[in-house]
C-alpha cells in the first residue's frame, strides 16, 4: 500500500508541473511587463473576472518579489507574454470513461491480490481536468533570445459542475501565474547576488 501511494504522489507531482521561463544570467529585473491575450470565446462577464485576478495576482508578488509586475501589452525590455486557449470543460461522457477505468483498475487489483495473493503496486487513477492550452513567449532581453514554452492550465474536473469548474480553474490560474513570476523572482535574486548587488 505504501507504494502505491508513493507511485500516486509523484504522478500528482508530475501532472501539476508549472510551466517555467529561464532567464538571462546576465540581466537584473526592476520591472517586468506581462500580458495575457484571453480566447475569443470569453465574454466582457470573464474577460473582467480574469483581469481582477490578474490584477490580485500582481499585487500578492509586487509585495513580496524583487522586481515590480506590471500589466502591459507593449513589448518591453523584460517581458512575458501569455496566449490563453479556450478552456475544454469535463463532460459526463468523460466522467463515465474516468469512472469505469478506475473501477477496472481496483478490481484487477483485488482480483490479482484473491488469486495470487499480491498485486503490482501501481494504482492507475484516471482524473478528468478542465484545461486550457497556453503559449508563453518571453522577450528576448529576458531570455537571450525570444522563446515560447508550449503548456497548460489544468484542474480537477471530475464530477463538478461547469460553475465548479470554473471556480476551480480560476483558482488553478492565479495559482499558476504566481508561480511562474515567483520562479522568475528566484532566478532574479540569484543573479543579484551573483553580481554582487
Amino acid at each position: 500500500m505504501r507504494f502505491v501511494l508513493i507511485l500516486l504522489i509523484f504522478a500528482w507531482l508530475g501532472s501539476v508541473a508549472q510551466p517555467r521561463v529561464r532567464i538571462s544570467k546576465e540581466i537584473k529585473i526592476d520591472t517586468l511587463g506581462l500580458w495575457i491575450n484571453y480566447p475569443p470565446a470569453f465574454d466582457n462577464e470573464k474577460l473582467s473576472k480574469y483581469g481582477g485576478l490578474l490584477h490580485e495576482t500582481i499585487k500578492k508578488g509586487n509585495a513580496k518579489f524583487s522586481f515590480f509586475t506590471r500589466i502591459e501589452s507593449a513589448n518591453s525590455n523584460f517581458h512575458i507574454l501569455i496566449n490563453l486557449d479556450s478552456i475544454k470543460y469535463v463532460n459526463k461522457k468523460d466522467n463515465l470513461s474516468s469512472s469505469a477505468g478506475n473501477l477496472l483498475s481496483v478490481a484487477v487489483h483485488v482480483a490479482m491480490a484473491s488469486t495470487l495473493g499480491w498485486t503490482i503496486p501501481i494504482l492507475v487513477y484516471f482524473d478528468p481536468e478542465t484545461t486550457s492550452e497556453v503559449e508563453i513567449v518571453s522577450s528576448e532581453k529576458l531570455t537571450n533570445s525570444i522563446e515560447t514554452i508550449d503548456s497548460k492550465i489544468a484542474s480537477s474536473g471530475y464530477f463538478r459542475s461547469k460553475n465548479k469548474q470554473d471556480g476551480k480553474f480560476e483558482r488553478t490560474f492565479q495559482k499558476t501565474i504566481y508561480k511562474l513570476l515567483k520562479n522568475v523572482n528566484k532566478q532574479n535574486l540569484r543573479n543579484t547576488r551573483r553580481q554582487g548587488a
